[in-house]
């Protein structure tokens, strides 16, 4: 088998989960709506989307953004109340029967693997993970390592000292890539310093989701996979399935599962309806709830459970991979929506076409949908903003570290402390940006901007709305700049509404532009 080298999902800051989201999305998950359940046993069932209270119009138009921004998603499946409503596969080389390489979309399989063992008694959430491995002498042994369970591994608070985020995953200074060309990667990984209390920290490591195959396999005495097909893929009728192994055939638990796009929302639809498939129990409805309730918080918008994101103001979950594919479950719209991709690294980095898909088009032609609009405060500066929007704060950051998400109005907004940001891009990097970037001076127009402090006094601040044109697309957009007495810190504010979808080379410049022209003013 060929070692494969994964990344996840992109790049976020790790900050602890805030209690409303939590209480907001647990309280979400819940029964689907009452409709007769069908059961894609051995097919899915069809249906146009206006018969299951969807628009087709809107999920139309989301065909056409695809296709005219050549937007490199491979495919999208939508299910409603178990009917498929709309399939599209844009990259010819994959169909129906085709299976795709699914990256960190594994972990949230793996994670159920484990929940089968856990229902039936063979693995315990708070069993200690080095009791696994009682032959290995364990480096950096101490009482922090020794209180490492199976639910820190799960929820990747372990603890331990990783890093697969700040190189890349084919240099031999990352972390996964190190535990991955190991003789012993389970030694490896088990071997590194702690910096944390077990339950503490949340930190990536896509080696804990390769750790817990093992732990399976020793739990259960069988073969990982094959303890998967027997009680998941085959109850499920999921035949075409493939999981690679390292050289010395250990599976990779964290990303080299490859499914069909219909076989992915099988799973979805397995989640969805709480663990249970066609009369048959194959996880049980609390290892569900508790594996998709967030436990921890990588950013402002997302939670992490079991191996599982979440947008918990949407009370959306998802198993998510590199390159966009994705398997997203909404119990309140009776919904699945199954995505693959083959979007770059740099691509998804400054913005990710899946959740423009979701937040723009599938969520809003649910008729029945109904948007949320949240604020976030922060240095004595509340920002108002629709659900669906990601919101990153950067402490002392770089200005190559501000990446924009799009919210479900298309929406692009930076929140952070640049306090050197003037310093961030040399001068031939402006003048490269400014290329793209043309400003219509006449219609720009300087006024005090929407924004208030936590102590309910108005805050000046002096903000700059413009038109632009970017690669010939009309644009028009509000910058601000200020900065705060209390905590003497930089922020900068950035609001985009974009008339016409870019494709993502248009974006990606656009984006860049803007941030030129802030560090300018």
């Amino acid at each position: 088998m060929s070692l494969k080298l994964n990344r996840g999902v992109g790049f976020f800051s790790a900050i602890f989960v805030f209690a409303g989201l939590i209480f907001i999305f647990f309280s979400s998950i819940q029964t689907p709506a009452s409709h007769e359940r069908v059961w894609p046993s051995s097919e899915w069932l069809t249906s146009s989307p206006e018969s299951q209270g969807m628009s087709s119009a809107k999920l139309d138009a989301m065909t056409r953004w695809v296709e005219d921004n050549g937007v490199k998603i491979d495919s999208v499946l939508v299910t409603r109340h178990g009917y498929i409503v709309y399939e599209m596969y844009f990259n010819p080389s994959y169909g129906v029967t085709s299976t795709h390489l699914l990256h960190s979309v594994s972990k949230s399989v793996t994670s159920a693997i484990v929940g089968v063992a856990v229902d039936r008694g063979l693995i315990h959430l708070d069993d200690k993970v080095l009791d696994y491995f009682p032959e290995m002498t364990i480096q950096n042994r101490g009482q922090w390592k020794e209180e490492i369970t199976i639910k820190d591994l799960l929820t990747m608070t372990a603890g331990l000292q990783w890093d697969e985020w700040s190189t890349s995953y084919d240099s031999p200074l990352n972390d996964l890539y190190k535990m991955r060309t190991s003789i012993n990667p389970y030694q490896y990984l088990l071997d590194k310093p702690m910096e944390a209390m077990p339950g503490e920290k949340w930190v990536y490591n896509t080696g804990i989701s390769d750790l817990l195959t093992e732990i399976v396999k020793r739990a259960t005495g069988s073969n990982f996979l094959d303890y998967g097909v027997q009680n998941i893929f085959s109850p499920l009728k999921i035949s075409r399935c493939f999981w690679e192994t390292d050289y010395y055939g250990r599976y990779l638990g964290g990303s080299t599962l490859s499914l069909t796009t219909r076989d992915m929302a099988k799973f979805g639809y397995l989640f969805l309806n709480n663990g249970t498939w066609d009369g048959k129990t194959i996880l049980s409805p609390g290892w569900v709830s508790e594996s998709l309730r967030p436990v921890a918080c990588p950013n402002i918008s997302s939670g992490y459970g079991y191996q599982w994101w979440s947008y918990p103001e949407l009370g959306v979950y998802y198993a998510s991979g590199r390159h966009e594919q994705g398997i997203y479950i909404s119990p309140e719209l009776d919904l699945v929506v199954a995505i693959t991709g083959s979007v770059s690294d740099d691509s998804a980095s400054v913005y990710s076409p899946n959740n423009m898909l979701l937040n723009r088009y599938i969520l809003p032609a649910c008729r029945d949908f109904s948007p949320k609009t949240l604020t976030y405060s922060k240095n004595n500066i509340t920002l108002t903003y629709p659900a669906g929007t990601v919101i990153r704060e950067v402490e002392n950051g770089s200005i190559h570290e501000v990446l924009t998400f799009i919210s479900n109005e298309c929406k692009i907004i930076v929140f952070g402390n640049l306090p050197n940001f003037e310093n961030e891009l040399r001068q031939e990097e402006i003048l490269f940006l400014f290329k793209e970037l043309k400003l219509n001076e006449n219609q720009s127009d300087y006024f005090f901007g929407n924004l208030a402090s936590i102590d309910s006094s108005d805050r000046k601040v002096m903000v700059q709305s413009f038109n632009a044109t970017i690669s010939g697309t009309r644009v028009e957009a509000i910058n601000g700049y200020w900065y705060c007495d209390e905590t003497h810190r930089h922020f900068i504010l950035m609001y985009v509404k974009i008339d016409e979808i870019l494709g993502e080379k248009q974006m990606i410049n656009g984006f860049k532009s803007f941030l030129a022209n802030i560090i300018c003013h």
